[in-house]
């Protein structure tokens, strides 16, 4: 398949429809993030511990670049907070 060209795409129907596009399947970003082959299931999913490298990163852009707040005490957003505790002990094993 031609994954770059998919991405293009997507790309360019963001860009045509003025919704923000945060590309972080980048080589670039991949490497600054430290992605590795054993961090995905296949060509565009991650398993556990890509999956947290990739949250960090989308943390950041969204906080840097959209103003995101951070809502972790939020007693609104209790179940979020728990769900990610679950996922952290889940990714702990490796």
């Amino acid at each position: 398949k031609d994954r770059m060209g998919f991405y293009k795409q997507i790309f360019e129907y963001a860009k045509r429809e003025g919704v923000p596009y945060i590309n972080l399947y980048h080589v670039d970003s991949l490497k600054e993030m430290n992605i590795q082959t054993n961090d995905f299931t296949d060509w565009g999913h991650t398993n556990y511990c890509g999956a947290y490298k990739f949250q960090k990163e989308l943390v950041k852009v969204l906080k840097d670049d959209f103003g995101l707040e951070d809502r972790r005490n939020d007693k609104r957003y209790e179940y979020m907070n728990n769900r990610y505790n679950e996922y952290r002990s889940k990714i702990k094993k490796f």
